[in-house]
Order: C-alpha cells, then structure tokens, then sequence
C-alpha cells in the first residue's frame, strides 16, 4: 500500500469509527437484527427443500454474519476444547450438555461452530438441530429433528412423530442440538424420545435461563461470559483489520468504541463490521 493510499484508508477508517462512536445505540439495534437472521438462517438450514424454494430471497442474509462466523473463536477457543471434550470424551450414557448465557453472547454460533466441526461429524452418526424458542410446538420440533434425522417428512400425531424417531435413532450415536431453549416444560414433552443406548449419544441445548441449564444437568453446564478487555480487542481488529494492525492513531477511538460494547461478541463484531472498509 502507498504511502498516499495508506493515509486516505486511516481517514476513511477515522471517519468511520467516529461515526459509529456518536450513535452507540447502533450496537444494540444491529446485534438484535444480526440475532434475528442468525434465527433465520437456522430455519433456512433445516427448511424442507420447497420451502428453501419460496425464502431462496433470503440467502444474501449470510454475508451479514460471515464476519461473525468467521471470527467468533478470539476469546471462546477454551469454551469450544471443553464442550468438544464433552461431546467426544467417552461418557457412554447420553449426556445432555446446556450451554448457558446471555443474548448476543454467543451460544448458538459456538454450537454451530461445534456442530459442522469435522471431528464431531465423523464422530457421530446423525447430528439433528432444531430452534425452542419461547412459542414451541412439540410436533413441530419432533417432525423438524425426524427430517434431518432421517429425511422423512411423516405427517404423523405427535406420539406417533415420537415414537418413530425413537426407533430411528435406536442404535445410532446421535447429536441433538436444541437451540433457544425457554422452558424445561418442552424437554419434559420430548425427553423420552431420545434413547439412551449407552453410545456417547450427546443433547446440547442453549439457553439464556441459569435455572434451566441447572435443571436439565447441573453437572454438565457450560456457561459463557463476557469477552475480556484484551479478547474484545482482538474480536474487533480482526473483525476490521483482519490479518493487519490497528493503525497506531486509531486505537483510541477504536478501543472506545469496544468498551460500550461491554464485552458482548455479538455486538463487537456487528459494529466491526459496520466500521470495515
């Protein structure tokens, strides 16, 4: 880069970070509309085909949270080696694994980081994931893990939709991903449909409630706090500067911009990539 061209980037930069810094405000509103595609894109992973066919409108949504994605691990690497070690530790009896924490903290994009992480698809023999949420339908989750279980789109009753996947996932070393979780009252409706064939079988579920992650395997819970000074640092240099430096005359107004954030990965990264050029 030339010396010339070097300048007109920082002063592009600058005036870039010093339009973020007046509104912070925008932390929030981006995270909740990132929050919201991230739910979106999980629908459209796990959609039946014909639907992909009427929201295929839909796919620029994930170059907004490729960012994200991409550069989730700075800070959270020691979070993903121990859920890995439980999901592929050697415990025989199923384990349920809930991953607990705030909004915009993280916990569905470390579960889906997790998830397509190659070990753990060559571990497992079927891997299923499906959206709670706080308004849940029982046949509708059941029917949702069936599909990506086994392709099978059954227009069953619910016990009928349970039944079935019990026998499916019968002798099978499977990992269920059950994302959002709001209410111990759906697992107690689904929980008997997962068999425990003592296989290193694994449930994760993600929730924002410390109660409900105590409930469902106080012993098993992982909990994911807030980025440190320094990893809410690296988060957004990397989000904006990628493999370079922070210019030296941009740290300040940079490292203000991180601390509103709180130390919040979601909004860190949305306002990094707000800011890059």
């Amino acid at each position: 880069m030339t010396h010339g061209r070097k300048i007109n980037y920082i002063d592009n930069l600058y005036q870039a970070l010093k339009k973020v810094i007046k509104d912070m405000d925008l932390v929030k509103n981006e995270a909740m509309k990132i929050s919201l595609i991230e739910a979106h894109l999980q629908r459209l992973e796990t959609a039946p085909v014909d639907q992909l066919q009427r929201e295929i409108s839909s796919t620029h949504v994930g170059s907004l949270t490729s960012s994200l994605k991409e550069n989730f691990m700075v800070g959270f690497d020691q979070v993903f080696l121990e859920v890995l070690d439980k999901l592929t530790g050697g415990q025989l009896n199923c384990q349920i694994i809930p991953i607990m924490g705030t909004g915009g903290i993280g916990k569905t994009t470390l579960t889906r980081n997790l998830f397509e992480n190659a070990l753990v698809k060559e571990y497992f023999d079927i891997r299923a994931w499906t959206m709670i949420s706080q308004t849940y339908n029982v046949r509708g989750t059941l029917r949702e893990i069936l599909f990506q279980a086994s392709g099978d789109l059954s227009d069953l009753s619910e016990d009928d939709l349970g039944e079935k996947l019990y026998k499916y996932l019968s002798g099978m070393r499977y990992l269920i991903v059950i994302d959002d979780m709001w209410s111990i009252e759906v697992w107690s409706k689904i929980k008997f449909f997962f068999p425990n064939h003592q296989n290193e079988s694994r449930i994760i579920v993600t929730t924002r409630l410390s109660n409900l992650g105590s409930q469902l395997n106080e012993f098993n819970t992982v909990c994911m706090k807030f980025l440190d000074e320094a990893s809410s640092w690296g988060l957004f240099c990397k989000t904006v500067f990628g493999k370079e430096n922070c210019p030296l005359e941009l740290e300040s107004v940079g490292k203000n911009i991180v601390a509103n954030c709180k130390g919040l990965p979601l909004s860190i990264a949305t306002i990094g990539g707000l800011v890059k050029i």
